[in-house]
């Protein structure tokens, strides 16, 4: 459930989240507050199924799919349909800077810092909690080829016969956008795993005095399973500090901040595409 003061509700049974509802608005209630009720919308992930009451009591309106801080959360949770919304705000905001990228007193180093603080920054925000498929991962890496194509005059590949790695190198670019992803995935692995034993966070995600993930003991479904944001992260965190004894004791626990971004820059650089 969420509603328009960024809240989110979250419960295992639809009764279970009528009570939470029912005891966040009576609180509300105390100070003088009403839920807007024309703003709150209910999603049900699995087979979950049946009317919620809101405080007028109406049913309260279910959707399937809910914008949540800024964010498109959809009930399979996956990551694709924000993917496609961003890269269009992006390629938006791109295309209405035309002036500057055909600015001819404007330096082409400057074009690009444009860039990367305007549209993304805008892309990019908050990607860092997330782990993206890889054909969403080329999605980025082409959207960032193309804008340095604009900015540099490039035309397309297979009109110009420059290949995109002649493109980064022009731009001066030694990370691609899922490189630069990855690099931010990775410091903020370090910030989970310097919280102390006792945070929640830590407690969630991590096994204790460890940095084995979390099991929790739930049943898998059938097929495939579906790869998760910190057991992906934490295999290029060991490759990028060398093993697992130094993920532990030296490049993350033990280590400022400057020094295992560093390591992170240097092992995406050399990663490739992944």
């Amino acid at each position: 459930m969420f509603d328009a003061t960024d809240t989110a509700l979250a419960a295992t049974s639809k009764h279970a989240l009528q009570r939470h509802f029912d005891l966040v608005a009576e609180a509300g209630r105390a100070y003088g507050l009403e839920v807007n009720m024309e703003k709150t919308v209910v999603m049900t992930i699995g087979d979950e199924s049946g009317e919620l009451i809101g405080t007028d009591g109406a049913a309260i309106r279910t959707t399937r799919a809910a914008s949540y801080l800024g964010g498109k959360v959809s009930p399979d949770g996956r990551a694709t349909t924000e993917v496609s919304r961003r890269l269009g705000e992006a390629r938006s905001a791109f295309e209405s800077l035309s002036k500057v990228w055909k600015h001819a007193n404007i330096p082409r180093h400057k074009k690009q810092l444009v860039s990367e603080a305007l549209v993304v920054s805008k892309l990019l925000y908050s990607f860092d909690t997330l782990w993206l498929l890889k054909a969403d991962r080329r999605k980025l890496d082409a959207f960032q080829l193309m804008c340095l194509r604009k900015i540099h005059d490039i035309g397309h590949a297979y009109i110009s016969r420059v290949p995109n790695s002649v493109v980064l190198e022009r731009a001066q670019a030694p990370l691609s956008l899922s490189q630069q992803l990855l690099a931010k995935q990775l410091q903020l692995f370090q910030k989970v795993a310097q919280q102390p034993e006792t945070s929640l966070l830590r407690q969630v995600a991590f096994e204790p005095e460890s940095l084995e993930c979390r099991h929790w003991g739930t049943n898998r479904r059938r097929g495939r399973p579906r790869r998760q944001w910190l057991s992906e992260v934490r295999r290029h965190a060991i490759s990028a500090a060398g093993g697992s004894e130094q993920l532990l004791t030296l490049k993350v626990v033990n280590s400022p901040p400057s020094v295992w971004r560093e390591a992170v820059n240097v092992y995406c650089k050399d990663l490739g595409p992944f």
